[in-house]
């Protein structure tokens, strides 16, 4: 479950064009996809997507809000939410925790139980974790790249 291939595009939304001209896909990952949908879900507030007016986590909700441990709590809600209902990712393979960074900036860490595939760079212990941090005065959403911190050892 949950594998799949698509076009393939930056954390930032841009797609990503190979040496020939056309764009890359996901493969043959069969997780990136996943990661780049959660990632699109994430960063989207409802209405965005013409064709999918209700993809969309809605962070701007939490735009001036205090960060607080109620307000990690909503936020943690909120993903949980629009992942479930937006990407059919089951509640029992989705973690997601959100911990404070500074005053106004939370880190989210979304964990996503899926099989074992030796194939995948995302997925090798049967877990794809994504991180990333949302500020709450700036409205902004910055992806970290976990597979890459992992990899050098951090």
């Amino acid at each position: 479950m949950y594998q799949n291939n698509d076009i393939d595009w930056t954390w930032d939304g841009d797609f990503i064009v190979g040496d020939n001209g056309d764009f890359l896909a996901t493969q043959p990952d069969p997780f990136k996809s996943l990661r780049t949908e959660i990632a699109t879900v994430v960063r989207s507030e409802m209405g965005d997507w013409s064709e999918h007016p209700k993809l969309g986590a809605g962070l701007s909700t939490f735009v001036g809000k205090p960060n607080s441990k109620e307000t990690g709590l909503k936020i943690e809600q909120t993903v949980r939410s629009a992942l479930v209902q937006n990407m059919n990712v089951k509640l029992q393979d989705l973690d997601v925790n959100v911990t404070p960074i500074t005053i106004h900036t939370v880190l989210l860490t979304i964990t996503v139980r899926v099989e074992t595939v030796p194939s995948s760079e995302y997925a090798k212990d049967g877990t794809i974790i994504i991180a990333l941090s949302y500020d709450t005065l700036e409205d902004t959403v910055i992806f970290y790249d976990v597979n890459l911190v992992q990899r050098q050892g951090r």
